[in-house]
């Protein structure tokens, strides 16, 4: 079990590492938003789930009771820690680069859409002239229109962020629930293996499938709740 959640830990890792690589790219290159955010949604997941992988790591390894392992292991418990670390820093610095990347071409989009209009008009009693109460009462419409949009544009960005960080936390979700459980199937027959050895009552075995059981209820419930879940989404989305 130890080794599992240890090579589990590592190739999170390596996940993360080759996502943030390709994340890298994409905001040195200025791809497309929708792209950046579905990569950011999953790098998000992936620290979740590597952070829950590395505190169950950590938590048997406080239980190990030889020496030796115990100290090899708290070692790597540290690595992983550190390295986590790191690539979380690196996240949030990619992140900070494309939001200020976006606003700048929310900008740059915003003003190039609309021309500025000239300081004082040909014929200043004109239709076009503007008496100072209407400039009074009607205020910059420009600024406040522009801001508005770029306010709008961020929130869809958010939203988008958001959403695909949901999917991606639900797939890795299923995922952990559909490893956990052949988890159990290994340890139910290892226990199996040895009770046949020792001689363990029936009473125990039975209590052992009916642990097995619930752990199959938990597990099926969990799954239909997550599919349920990503139809709530698509469904809102439509």
């Amino acid at each position: 079990m130890s080794n599992t959640l240890y090579n589990h830990c590592t190739k999170l890792l390596q996940s993360i590492q080759k996502d943030l690589n390709e994340f890298e790219r994409g905001v040195e290159d200025e791809s497309n938003t929708i792209s950046l955010a579905g990569i950011q949604g999953q790098i998000s997941a992936s620290f979740l789930s590597l952070n829950r992988s590395i505190e169950d790591y950590n938590s048997m390894v406080k239980r190990e009771l030889i020496p030796a392992k115990k100290n090899k292991a708290t070692v790597r418990v540290q690595e992983f820690y550190q390295k986590h670390s790191q690539l979380s820093e690196h996240f949030e610095q990619l992140k900070a680069q494309v939001r200020d990347a976006a606003h700048a071409k929310n900008r740059r989009e915003l003003f190039g859409r609309r021309g500025y209009p000239s300081a004082t008009p040909d014929n200043p009693y004109g239709e076009n002239g503007m008496t100072d109460a209407e400039l009074v009462e009607n205020g910059p419409p420009n600024i406040t229109r522009q801001e508005g949009l770029l306010h709008e544009n961020d929130f869809i960005g958010r939203a988008e962020s958001q959403i695909d960080e949901y999917l991606e936390r639900g797939r890795l979700l299923l995922g952990d629930l559909v490893e956990q459980k052949s988890i159990l199937k290994s340890t139910k027959k290892k226990v199996l293996d040895v009770a046949n050895t020792l001689g363990i009552t029936r009473t125990t075995l039975s209590a052992i499938n009916r642990r097995s059981r619930q752990d199959k209820v938990i597990f099926y419930t969990g799954a239909a709740f997550v599919f349920f879940c990503f139809y709530l989404i698509v469904r809102w989305l439509r």
